[in-house]
């Protein structure tokens, strides 16, 4: 259960990644082909994070298991891609509202 402030704060980061992709490259993508591009590279980088955080969470555990090895670093590794699997899951919520969008205009 999130907070309702963290909700709005994610929300509010997804409408300034949008207007920030909007600025950069423009209101809509050329094609939806296009916009499917963009966000399939989109989710793969979110998921190459996830795998890595499963990885570290082994590393964890068997230091854990093992009761040797810096768990510490460990945890502070998974922290940091954690926030980049969620800057990663709010490029993906950008991107579908400029799929909405091209969506939109094409159909």
């Amino acid at each position: 259960m999130f907070d309702e402030e963290a909700k709005e704060k994610v929300k509010k980061a997804i409408e300034d990644e949008t207007r920030g992709a909007i600025e950069c490259w423009g209101e809509t993508y050329s094609s939806m082909h296009e916009g499917y591009a963009v966000l399939k590279e989109e989710v793969e980088e979110a998921e190459e994070c996830s795998k890595i955080i499963n990885n570290k969470l082994d590393m964890l555990w068997n230091c854990i298991k093992r009761g040797n090895g810096d768990k510490a670093f460990i945890v502070s590794e998974i922290r940091g891609y954690a926030e980049q699997m969620a800057l990663e899951a709010i490029q993906i919520a950008a991107v579908c509202n400029k799929i909405d969008a091209t969506g939109l205009q094409m159909g």
